[in-house]
């Protein structure tokens, strides 16, 4: 199974690996929604953003604090929301393709700073490593005709 990832440029340059998800989310009051996720290499934590966390209208408050991290000039909570993620994307056919997570976060600004609102917002949820060793994928990226894609044997 190959399931490929959109790569994004801006101004001519790789800037990121973007894959769109139908993620069925427990706790939450919408149900099954799309999520736009940015693969992050050297992050080893997934994680739903704030905003796509206020989508899906998920009680950020009552999920218990994990550890906080600093993402791009910020601090931010990650809080433990959920067990038993399903996600279904589109596999090189066409099919979907459905894998899970045991645990997801979300992440949640510690301080509402001056821009800290609109910086949390801004922020996308990532695709992490711990999501390629759960689901045992592997991860490709051929920049000569820039094409990446997660593969399970």
């Amino acid at each position: 199974m190959i399931i490929p990832l959109r790569v994004h440029k801006i101004r001519g340059r790789l800037a990121e690996l973007r894959i769109l998800a139908s993620c069925v989310v427990p706790k939450s009051r919408t149900g099954l929604m799309p999520i736009e996720f940015v693969f992050d290499t050297g992050s080893s934590r997934s994680f739903i953003s704030y905003k796509d966390a206020l989508r899906f209208n998920l009680p950020i408050n009552s999920f218990r604090l994990l550890e906080y991290g600093y993402i791009a000039g910020s601090t931010y909570g990650f809080h433990e929301f959920m067990h038993g993620v399903r996600f279904a994307f589109k596999d090189e056919r066409g099919e979907l393709a459905r894998l899970s997570m045991s645990s997801f976060c979300v992440v949640k600004p510690t301080k509402i700073r001056p821009g800290a609102r609109t910086d949390a917002e801004r922020l996308p949820s990532i695709l992490g490593l711990d999501f390629l060793v759960q689901n045992g994928l592997s991860f490709h990226f051929d920049p000569g005709s820039e094409t990446a894609w997660f593969e399970k044997k």
